[in-house]
């Protein structure tokens, strides 16, 4: 399951099973300030497995001298559910590494 990071749904609720995951994309672009950040309100519950990039235009992160603005990209966290029971998920889309908006995720984690 993939989410979009900031779509007009703010409070959404995923039912997952344990050890199956959902990922959520979000708009990243480092060399003008723009990322974001989660908590997760219980760690027992819910890992966040993978994070990742998806650059616009791969080939200049491999450039021996990348241009300015080139790292334009989709983040990308996975999630896992660890074990049965509910917690939050909030979600932080920064600018300049402060807090813009914020967005909470009520994941629900069943057995099979």
């Amino acid at each position: 399951m993939h989410l979009k990071f900031f779509d007009p749904e703010y409070n959404l609720t995923v039912l997952l099973k344990v050890q199956e995951t959902f990922a959520i994309n979000f708009y990243s672009h480092g060399s003008v300030g723009w990322s974001a950040r989660y908590e997760i309100g219980n760690e027992a519950l819910l890992l966040m497995k993978e994070e990742k990039k998806i650059y616009e235009n791969e080939t200049l992160q491999t450039a021996e001298r990348k241009p300015k603005g080139g790292n334009k990209a989709e983040g990308v966290f996975v999630f896992q559910g660890l074990q049965v029971g509910e917690t939050d998920l909030f979600f932080y889309k920064c600018y300049r590494f402060k807090d813009q908006e914020k967005a909470r995720i009520k994941v629900v984690i069943t057995q099979d």
